[in-house]
């Protein structure tokens, strides 16, 4: 079932072929289910794109126990897409090492092979079994049974440290419920169990358990996708390499009248996180709500109330879509004057807490800016939607000259500045570059006609040939597909390349999209590392509604 965080139901159910409990609803009258209650999906995982569910039973059929399969779980391939879901028809076997067992999560690792946790239902010096497998299901045909990789065994741990109580000793992890697997990265991944709130003998058959949390070294890296690296932070002390700042990223909102009412407890809530900076990657308002003076001046005041200092880089639909009726029917090159006078009117200064930043404006973009944090390079690129604001306005059949020239002079000024901080990087030794933009050039939710958004071409091949003469890593951080996403849609492979006709390819961009729109439930605090990967992130829940 798809809901909001408040419970509602958003789209019809989605029901499970060939299998019923006693609960489901749907029952007709003497039908009998093959499924006990609490045998349903105990594990369910994501596809790295977002477009598919993988929901694993933690129990047999009744048909596949009657078949002599009681130790065989059915798991199934769900494709979602905006509002709805269908099977595809395909599903797995997932055979346990014992019909007694149970699973407790299951987590993608990439487009095809996830980690499951299979234990058996024992807890304290009577647990034997609890141990994490790596399962691939490429090339297995429907009904067929998924290759299984011991990757783990949880009663027999490594701890050459002593977090035990003696180094040298195996540590064990001998709870009943474990039921949780995340990936840190493609060597570390993070175990939890549940305490039952609480229940004794896990630990000790006296002492409530505790909900423990454990990190495990692996001795074979994962091939984990790319999109997925970054997905989960661990939370707790902070250890050494700790980040040296954090940025707060939001774009996209606020959209309609309930998120302007709830924007300023959602700015509370980023003052309350006490980030170094904070960044706006565009669309302050629908692409159907007018683009009023009177709406540009809440927002404003809104950013200024920020503590830290605000980079704001103006999206298409505050200016480039302000000629359609909707919207007021406006001149959408006066409305790109209005925003640079509202948001822009003291040259090299942020929003939010005035601080000195330095701009494009005596090039008259005094939008985009740049600057360098903790061997970091950042620039913010005025680059839109809407095909860099090249699609035809109200009336006209192509862009006026005035639109053309306006967008030919913005893009020169972007590549311009990408370059120099391609360049302040490589000079200054930078370990990553980090551009943001409000485009999203690469939108993975819709398959775009051949021959369009070529106006994004100049800036993606300038980007390409950067990145190749660029050691470090690079990053892409933008909003306009209102889909939270991870991927590298300029490596070696990807359909972007052929799409735009370039040269070249950009192994080391990581690109990252944050959630917007009706996705409006959290904001994507950036962490700028001092060890090992330069940037990490986590999706922060809005707790206002």
């Amino acid at each position: 079932m798809h809901t909001d965080q408040q419970g509602r139901l958003l789209s019809p159910p989605v029901p499970t072929p060939g299998v019923t409990s006693p609960s489901n609803p749907t029952l007709a009258a003497g039908e009998k289910p093959n499924l006990p209650n609490s045998k349903g999906f105990e594990g369910m995982a994501i596809s790295p794109d977002g477009r598919t569910l993988y929901p694993l039973l933690e129990g047999a059929t009744q048909e596949d126990k009657d078949a002599g399969r009681r130790g065989d779980l059915r798991f199934f391939e769900v494709s979602i897409g905006r509002g709805s879901g269908r099977h595809t028809g395909m599903q797995w076997r997932y055979r346990m090492e014992s019909p007694e067992n149970a699973i407790g999560d299951m987590t993608a690792v990439d487009d095809h092979q996830f980690l499951v946790i299979e234990r058996d239902s024992k807890q304290g010096a009577q647990a034997r079994f609890k141990r994490i497998y790596l399962i691939d299901i490429a090339g297995v045909k429907k009904n067929g049974y998924v290759s299984k990789k011991l990757v783990a065994d949880l009663m027999d741990i490594a701890d050459p440290k002593g977090v035990g109580g003696r180094a040298g000793a195996s540590f064990t992890f001998p709870f009943f419920t474990i039921e949780d697997v995340e990936i840190i990265d493609s060597s570390t991944i993070a175990v939890m169990n549940d305490n039952n709130f609480p229940a004794t003998g896990g630990r000790s058959v006296t002492v409530p358990d505790q909900n423990e949390y454990i990190e495990l070294k692996l001795p074979t890296p994962l091939k984990v996708a790319t999109r997925l690296l970054g997905s989960f932070v661990p939370y707790g002390p902070q250890r050494k390499g700790a980040p040296a700042a954090r940025l707060s990223v939001i774009g996209d909102v606020p959209y309609g009248a309930e998120q302007v009412a709830t924007f300023p407890a959602w700015i509370h809530e980023i003052n309350a996180a006490k980030t170094d900076l904070s960044v706006h990657v565009g669309d302050v308002k629908s692409g159907s709500t007018r683009c009023d003076d009177g709406y540009f001046s809440v927002v404003k005041t809104q950013f200024d109330r920020l503590r830290t200092p605000l980079v704001y880089s103006p999206g298409d639909n505050e200016w480039t879509d302000c000629h359609r009726p909707n919207n007021g029917g406006y001149d959408p090159l006066e409305r790109l004057a209005k925003i640079r006078t509202v948001f822009f009117a003291t040259p090299d200064t942020t929003n939010g807490r005035p601080t000195k930043i330095s701009s494009q404006a005596a090039y008259g973009f005094p939008e985009n800016v740049s600057w360098r944090r903790d061997k970091v390079s950042f620039a913010a690129l005025h680059i839109v939607g809407s095909n860099d604001g090249l699609e035809p306005w109200t009336g006209k059949t192509a862009p006026t000259p005035q639109q053309a020239a306006e967008q030919k002079a913005r893009m020169a000024n972007n590549i311009s500045l990408m370059r120099q901080s391609f360049a302040t990087a490589r000079n200054a030794g930078d370990r990553a570059v980090v551009l943001f933009t409000q485009a999203d050039m690469f939108d993975p939710t819709y398959a775009p006609k051949p021959g369009t958004d070529r106006a994004f071409v100049p800036f993606i091949q300038a980007l390409v040939e950067e990145a190749k003469h660029y050691r470090g890593a690079v990053y892409l951080i933008d909003g306009d597909s209102h889909v939270y996403n991870v991927d590298r849609p300029l490596a070696e492979g990807s359909r972007w390349l052929g799409f735009y006709g370039i040269t070249g390819k950009a192994d080391n961009l990581t690109r990252i999209t944050v959630d917007g729109s009706s996705n409006n439930t959290n904001w994507l605090q950036v962490s700028i590392n001092r060890a090992g990967e330069p940037l990490s992130w986590v999706q922060v829940p809005y707790r206002a509604r």
